[in-house]
């Protein structure tokens, strides 16, 4: 079984553009992508307080039992 790690990237919509659609359509080309490129998992942090766990939590992403605390989500795709 082949696994596929992608290096972390920071990924923000400026906040004038905010809660148009942009984070989650730029999420989605990244999940496409990732898919087609056959990773079976992607996982991110995000910082206590972010708005935008509750967009990961949409798409599907959960907390990492343990990680909590350092914002450490996991989606398996």
């Amino acid at each position: 079984q082949r696994q596929m790690c992608i290096r972390d990237r920071s990924l923000w919509v400026d906040e004038a553009e905010r809660r148009r659609g942009i984070g989650r359509s730029l999420m989605g080309a990244a999940l496409t992508e990732a898919r087609e490129r056959g990773a079976a998992q992607i996982s991110l942090s995000v910082e206590e307080g972010n708005f935008s766990k509750d967009l990961y939590t949409s798409l599907g992403f959960a907390d990492v039992p343990g990680l909590e605390a350092n914002g450490v989500m996991l989606l398996r795709l």
